[in-house]
């Protein structure tokens, strides 16, 4: 598959070697685009269209992750959002579900290496199908009218 059929992922770690990583997990099937600093990450969903974005919940300060995930929520609302953190709880991981956050992937366990696609393709397809009944919607809407 050529890469402009393919997802694009916008991936925020604390170590940009976690990221690639987690690209490297992804890449057969999504284009991914690794950041560091959720600043640059920031710039570059405004620049880009993504389908999903994973948010290292253990970004610098304790609410980094917090803070990143709800700056990508402001700019893009609709877009799904996977949390990666070491250990999937505390508070950082609950206020990212309460912002909006659809999963939690926990780092170097071995189901990263077997769920990240998946959570990755089935959160991209959740948010399409909630887009499609949307404009469903719209349209049964405009018929009662």
């Amino acid at each position: 598959m050529r890469d402009e059929g393919k997802p694009r992922v916008l991936i925020v770690a604390e170590d940009r070697i976690d990221g690639e990583d987690m690209a490297v997990l992804l890449s057969h099937e999504m284009r991914c685009d690794v950041f560091s600093d959720h600043a640059a990450a920031l710039a570059a969903l405004r620049r880009n269209s993504h389908d999903l974005a994973i948010v290292d919940m253990d970004l610098d300060a304790d609410a980094g992750g917090v803070q990143a995930l709800s700056q990508l929520r402001e700019i893009r609302p609709e877009l799904p959002i996977v949390m990666l953190s070491a250990t999937g709880e505390g508070p950082n991981i609950s206020e990212g579900f309460r912002l909006g956050a659809c999963h939690c992937l926990l780092k170097g366990s071995k189901f990263l290496i077997r769920d990240a696609g998946n959570v990755a393709r089935l959160a991209i397809e959740n948010a399409q199908l909630g887009d499609r009944r949307q404009n469903q919607e719209k349209v049964d809407r405009g018929i009662e009218r």
